[in-house]
């Protein structure tokens, strides 16, 4: 059954609609004036896809303020997991309630399948003011690899296009360090989406240049290119193959190229007619 049908027939009518809607705010119309529990925190876990994604130290510390002073503006959204709670939408609302020493939160019990939570989590950084770019990457890829969600279909689900969710996706292969730059706010997406043209070594020196110099996302670039093209035009190809999940390999009879996918492939073969 393809997704599209997926999505108009089986998934809960919030999540069938979610593409047009503002899924935060249908969120708050469904459960703010739905019966809340009242849940311990310490029984309240982080969201089992998203958890490897840290919240940064000051956006939880403006949450605890927040919630100390204003208390909560609606409850947080949870599924039961054995005995404990996995936060689901309110994240932030955890972590924050935490930092401040709340002892517990209202929260309410839905009951929704894995897909459907990815749908949710999706559209929930989709529609957020503050997206979580590597939040949506996380959640984009476990759809892709687990789902068989095509990036087409993720671009539809997204609002965006497909080269921007291939864009998204290729964040999960920075280091470790450059991901935790982009999530605390040090490197914006436009300075990751530079560094990812360039292979492990320069992209770490690149990366070291923008912290040192404080290069803007438009300066960045200038300097990725420059050094595309001091590498000729062999080597660039190479670091634009390894960033996009295309391996290659050097033959006797010339260059063979492995795609991860028939979709990869023919957008591969769309961009060379493009330069044509």
């Amino acid at each position: 059954m393809s997704k599209e049908k997926i999505l108009k027939s089986s998934l809960p009518e919030l999540v069938a609609r979610f593409s047009q809607l503002d899924v935060v705010e249908e969120m708050e119309k469904r459960y703010q004036n739905a019966p809340a529990k009242l849940i311990s925190t310490e029984s309240l876990d982080d969201n089992a896809f998203v958890k490897e994604i840290a919240i940064p130290a000051k956006t939880i510390e403006t949450f605890a303020q927040t919630l100390s002073s204003r208390g909560f503006y609606a409850p947080v959204v949870v599924k039961e997991k054995g005995d404990r709670y996995e936060v689901i939408l309110g994240r932030k609302r955890l972590y924050g309630a935490k930092k401040a020493g709340i002892l517990s939160l209202p929260a309410v019990i839905v009951s929704i399948t894995e897909e459907e939570e990815l749908l949710v989590l999706l559209a929930d950084n989709r529609d957020q003011r503050e997206s979580h770019i590597l939040e949506m990457a996380c959640v984009c890829s476990i759809l892709q690899r687990k789902y068989g969600y095509s990036v087409s279909t993720l671009a539809k689900l997204s609002h965006q296009s497909r080269s921007q969710i291939a864009n998204t996706l290729r964040l999960l292969s920075l280091p470790r360090e450059l991901k935790d730059d982009l999530n605390e706010g040090i490197l914006s997406y436009g300075h990751a989406r530079a560094i990812l043209t360039l292979n492990s070594k320069d992209a770490d020196e690149l990366a070291k240049q923008i912290k040192e110099h404080h290069l803007s996302v438009r300066e960045t670039e200038a300097r990725a290119k420059a050094i595309r093209q001091s590498q000729g035009d062999e080597s660039a190809f190479a670091s634009w193959c390894e960033h996009q999940g295309i391996t290659l390999r050097e033959t006797k009879t010339g260059i063979h190229l492995a795609f991860e996918s028939e979709e990869q492939k023919e957008e591969f073969k769309a961009s060379l007619r493009k330069r044509d």
